[in-house]
C-alpha cells in the first residue's frame, strides 16, 4: 500500500490534489522546502514525519531556552 496520501484519497500515485494540498498546508505553516532536499513526494508519510520531528525539535528547544530562563 503505497504511502502518498493522494493513493489513499484518490488512488493516484503522481502527486495528485493531497500533494499539491500538502504543499500549499507547508507554505502557509511557514514549512518550505526546495523539492529537491525530499526524493518522495510532499504528501508522503516520510514528509510528514519529518516535520513532525522538526516540530517536535522545536518546542525541545522552546522548554530548554524556558528552563534556562527561569
Amino acid at each position: 500500500m503505497p504511502p502518498q496520501a493522494s493513493w489513499h484519497l484518490s488512488r493516484e500515485t503522481d502527486q495528485g490534489e493531497a500533494a499539491e494540498r500538502a504543499v500549499e498546508f507547508h507554505e502557509r505553516t511557514g514549512w518550505v522546502w526546495r523539492e529537491a532536499e525530499f526524493r518522495e513526494p510532499f504528501d508522503h508519510l516520510a514528509v510528514a514525519l519529518e516535520i513532525l520531528e522538526m516540530v517536535c525539535q522545536a518546542a525541545a528547544e522552546r522548554e530548554a531556552h524556558r528552563d534556562q530562563e527561569n
